[in-house]
């Protein structure tokens, strides 16, 4: 026990000297994601840029404040109720996005 104890201590003094990863900066990429997304019959989406992450409110409510989506892949976010894939154009221009929330999936057309 002694010995691996050691070894644990070893590990954790390491790990608590290594440089911390560098953020990369995102706002201006994330940019492209920013608008309205709506659907027929559901409440439309607003994605905003905010402190280099992307945030989403349904039209409509009142949050206190607006859910974080996070990158999983490019063009893949997930946040705490939904799951957006964004399509872009040939021209790279966001037109609509595929979204999953709560057991159901339905797309939406980004409209500004």
């Amino acid at each position: 026990m002694a010995a691996f104890a050691k070894e644990i201590i070893k590990e954790i003094d390491s790990i608590s000297t290594c440089h911390l990863p560098q953020i990369r900066d995102r706002k201006n990429e994330n940019k492209i994601y920013e608008g309205e997304y709506v659907s027929p019959g559901r409440k439309s989406i607003v994605i905003n840029v905010k402190d280099n992450l992307l945030q989403y409110k349904l039209s409509g409510t009142n949050f206190f404040s607006p859910h974080l989506l996070y990158r999983n892949a490019d063009d893949y976010f997930c946040g705490n109720n939904l799951n957006m894939l964004f399509v872009k154009s040939q021209e790279g221009q966001i037109e609509k996005a595929w979204c999953q929330s709560k057991g159901e999936s339905f797309w939406v057309t980004k409209s500004r």
